[in-house]
């Protein structure tokens, strides 16, 4: 015979790693369908599985079930990108667009000014190259001017390690491509991975000065 029902709510689940492993997810679900008398040794488990980490039961009331270091800081986990996207929502509001500006002046120099659009990839640029060339003509630019001023240049956000991993790229008004380069190497050739995403002989010299494990 079953007993009562009993309601609970998970309010966190973090560690201090990038990603979470699977078997943490299990854990914490299955600790929302078990009685309160079975949770008696979940901490020691929650602990085995993530010592350094966190993970937070609660119940409808908001009392806390099973927590490990709940007073430690740590790098968030992705979770948090639900309340980065609740604040943008809050803040900007549903119908904002971020906006890349275009200014072509009477020596044809092209100024470009960035709006911190995340999305500003090659697939995107290649679209709207045709029609920048269709709105001021073929004849050649005398020169290109890069404004990413609209966000401070020693932009710092927090939990941003200083690695090599894409994750970690230093954000930007005018980062294309996620501020990152895909590439390859076969021995001292060094390509684009991306067939649509040109590469420079700046960053082909940055992959050659990082030896055999550079990315």
């Amino acid at each position: 015979m079953h007993g009562p029902a009993t309601n609970w709510v998970v309010g966190v689940a973090v560690n201090d790693s990038r990603v979470r492993t699977v078997r943490s997810h299990l854990l914490a679900c299955a600790l929302l369908l078990v009685p309160a008398q079975a949770l008696a040794d979940a901490k020691e488990k929650v602990a085995a599985l993530a010592p350094s980490g966190l993970v937070l039961v609660m119940d409808e009331k908001g009392n806390e079930l099973v927590f490990q270091n709940a007073d430690n800081p740590f790098v968030p986990a992705s979770v948090t990108k639900i309340v980065t996207a609740w604040l943008a929502m809050e803040v900007l509001g549903r119908d904002y667009r971020f906006e890349t500006r275009f200014y072509l002046d009477g020596d044809r120099v092209l100024y470009i000014r960035g709006g911190g659009d995340p999305f500003l990839i090659s697939e995107e640029l290649a679209q709207l190259a045709s029609e920048l060339v269709a709105a001021i003509g073929k004849e050649p630019l005398s020169g290109i001017v890069l404004d990413a001023s609209y966000y401070p240049f020693d932009i710092r956000i927090p939990g941003i390690e200083d690695t090599d991993e894409a994750y970690d790229a230093l954000n930007s008004a005018l980062a294309v491509n996620f501020n990152t380069i895909h590439a390859v190497r076969k021995g001292k050739t060094v390509r684009s991975a991306e067939k649509q995403t040109p590469i420079t002989p700046l960053a082909i010299s940055q992959f050659q000065t990082r030896g055999p494990q550079g990315r």
